[in-house]
């Protein structure tokens, strides 16, 4: 009887070792975030991206990349929470995912990502093989040059948050400024504080969930 007792209590305190694992594995994912950069999202009332490429010493042909990875780099940079694109190359379905996303206008200088196009068969083969819960698309990088009152360079970045079932969370943006465009190196910096705090909102956001 004794024996039967203690095996049972085994069997109970391993199952229940096991729910907490997987418990634990599950909140890890409900929380883990992937930055997914949109193509075509660079753009400017004032500057052609000939223009943006020179000035901040980069090829044109690659200007957009690179902005979209020094955004994503900025959003993920020291939290293990959020993964980017540039981590996922043996991902199947990516450049799907992003000719299928569609941006639509919400006002002058912000777009927002619009999922309807996207087949829940690949939205759901992203989640899977990746293991996020929530999904940030990078949907817009709009350069914006002012004279009055002074002469300056406002960026605006827009991202759109989406939950593992498709679902939108949230369409926000955030803005910085320079006097001017400077190379690429220098623009990571100065947009890091805001890029950052976009990261706050992001994380607040998966971890209420």
């Amino acid at each position: 009887m004794k024996k039967s007792f203690f095996t049972l209590l085994m069997v109970l305190i391993g199952f229940s070792s096991h729910m907490v694992k997987g418990n634990d594995k599950e909140l890890d994912r409900n929380t883990k975030v992937l930055v997914f950069p949109l193509r075509g999202n660079v753009s400017s009332n004032y500057y052609p991206l000939t223009m943006i490429a020179h000035d901040m010493k980069v090829k044109e042909d690659s200007i957009v990349a690179v902005i979209n990875k020094m955004v994503a780099d900025n959003i993920s940079e020291n939290n293990s929470q959020f993964i980017t694109t540039q981590e996922c190359k043996g991902i199947v379905g990516l450049d799907k995912i992003q000719q299928q996303v569609k941006l639509v206008d919400s006002s002058s200088d912000v777009k927002i990502a619009d999922l309807s196009a996207v087949s829940d068969r690949d939205y759901n083969s992203l989640i899977e093989q990746t293991g996020v819960g929530y999904v940030v698309f990078i949907n817009g990088y709009y350069i914006n040059k002012r004279d009055k009152p002074f002469n300056t360079v406002f960026h605006t970045i827009s991202l759109s948050i989406f939950d593992s079932k498709k679902n939108k969370v949230l369409d926000f943006s955030s803005y910085y400024n320079t006097f001017d465009l400077v190379p690429i190196i220098e623009m990571k910096a100065a947009s890091r504080k805001c890029a950052q705090k976009m990261a706050q909102t992001i994380i607040r956001k998966a971890n209420k969930s």
